[in-house]
C-alpha cells in the first residue's frame, strides 16, 4: 500500500472538486470571482452581463483546470 500514491490522487480529486464547484457556481450565479486573492475577499466578481468574455474565458479557465486535476489523478491511479 503506497501511502504517497493515495495522498496524490485525494489532493487531485480535491482540487477538481473545487474548481469544479467554481465552475458550477460561476455558471448558477453568473458571476465569478478574479484571479486575485483580494477579489474573493473584497466580492468585486465578473458577470455574465457586464464583462461576458472575461467571464467566459475565466469558465472555461476552471473547467480545464478541473479537468487536468482529474487527468492528473486518473494518472496517478494507473500507475
Amino acid at each position: 500500500m503506497d501511502v504517497t500514491r493515495y495522498f496524490k490522487m485525494a489532493l487531485c480529486l480535491l482540487g477538481a472538486a473545487g474548481s469544479g464547484a467554481f465552475t458550477v457556481l460561476g455558471l448558477l450565479h453568473h458571476s465569478v470571482p478574479g484571479l486575485q486573492r483580494a477579489a474573493v475577499v473584497v466580492g468585486d466578481t465578473y458577470s455574465q452581463s457586464a464583462q461576458s468574455s472575461q467571464f467566459w474565458f475565466l469558465i472555461l479557465l476552471w473547467s480545464s483546470v478541473c479537468a487536468v486535476f482529474l487527468w492528473l489523478a486518473w494518472r496517478t491511479f494507473r500507475t
